[in-house]
């Protein structure tokens, strides 16, 4: 996937880990940003498993002490 946008702590090459702290750390708009990424990586990540539904969304993020693995 690609994004026309930077995120801090996207880093090419590095697996970066974001829970509800770490998310609500950054700024409005970035948070924003790792929204769209999580929410289209669970949406990629069902149509590909053959899922009914979508496991990974942003909303399991912030409400539910789940965590996301993200490289870039």
């Amino acid at each position: 996937m690609e994004w026309n946008f930077r995120v801090k702590g996207l880093t090419a090459g590095v697996v970066s880990r974001w829970d509800r702290e770490s998310v609500a750390a950054l700024p409005k708009v970035e948070q924003d940003h790792i929204r769209q990424v999580v929410d289209r990586a669970g949406e990629l990540s069902a149509k590909a498993q053959s899922l009914g539904a979508v496991i990974t969304d942003f909303s399991k993020v912030l409400c539910c002490e789940h965590t996301v693995y993200l490289a870039a």
